[in-house]
């Protein structure tokens, strides 16, 4: 992963992006690198604090300091490399790096293709600290992918640990709650900062029952945290992308991890728009 930089006559402009699919994540590293008074963002009032841009899946961004009068200018300022080259892992010739980092609390948060989740410092690319839920590097999965983090916060005013957390997925189907803070398990989430999403099912291929999209978080504060698909299904828009969507899709609570039902789905694609 590189971070770019719009380089002047004087030098280079602090700032940078994150090689990814949506063109609007360039401004909106830039900005938020050059302009200290940002970096404390939450998700809402980031540019880029969802995997899709914003709440809606959007992938636009408003911000004009980088346009097609300097795109040619940009240079690389930081390069960071996650460090996952398939060692050991039976499913390596799937492996992929398809995550959209998200920018909110003044840190970068990404996803490997195996689940380890990444904070870095927007501006200088250093790494502030990464977490490893150690999946089974043995079992052989229908995809080997990651798209990424969601973040979240709580509404009302607080301190202490976990105020803030990072929601990942896994292939081995649980769902992770992380202090944003620190990159440590929160453990009053679930079991010990987990929930597996395999509890409660028969599954007949473990290798294709696997989370591989953003949790989606759904309003502000104890609001259930649901997948990415079934908050557009519940939203009325169609699908963004082809998603595999697993046979149950549950909700649970943020902070407890407490699950509040779920929703039956016809298993297979959802299809393209």
């Amino acid at each position: 992963m590189t971070g770019y930089a719009l380089k002047s006559r004087a030098g280079v402009v602090p700032g940078g992006r994150c090689r990814g699919r949506a063109p609007g994540i360039v401004a909106a590293l830039s900005l938020a690198a050059a302009t200290p008074g940002a970096l404390p963002q939450t998700p809402g009032s980031s540019d880029w604090g969802y995997y899709g841009g914003d709440a809606l899946g959007q992938r636009f961004s408003s911000l004009d300091q980088i346009n097609r009068g300097n795109v040619a200018r940009l240079a690389p300022a930081w390069t960071y490399r996650t460090g996952e080259l398939g060692a050991g892992f039976a499913s390596a010739g799937k492996l992929t790096f398809e995550a959209t980092p998200v920018l909110a609390f003044g840190r970068l948060y990404l996803e490997t293709a195996t689940n380890v989740v990444i904070a870095l410092d927007p501006e200088s690319g250093r790494e502030r600290w990464r977490f490893d839920p150690h999946i089974d590097r043995a079992r052989r999965y229908a995809q080997a992918s990651a798209r990424g983090v969601s973040v979240w916060a709580a509404s009302e005013p607080a301190d202490g640990v976990c105020r803030r957390r990072i929601f990942a997925g896994t292939l081995d189907a649980r769902l992770l709650a992380l202090d944003a803070d620190t990159g440590r398990p929160c453990s009053d989430f679930g079991a010990g900062g987990e929930v597996d999403l395999t509890r409660g099912l028969r599954i007949r291929d473990a290798g294709a029952f696997l989370v591989t999209s953003p949790p989606a978080v759904f309003g502000k504060g104890r609001d259930p945290c649901v997948r990415r698909a079934e908050r557009r299904a519940a939203l009325g828009l169609r699908p963004a992308a082809r998603l595999r969507i697993t046979p149950r899709c549950g909700r649970l609570e943020p902070r407890a991890g407490a699950e509040h039902g779920r929703r039956q789905f016809l298993g297979g694609d959802v299809g393209r728009p």
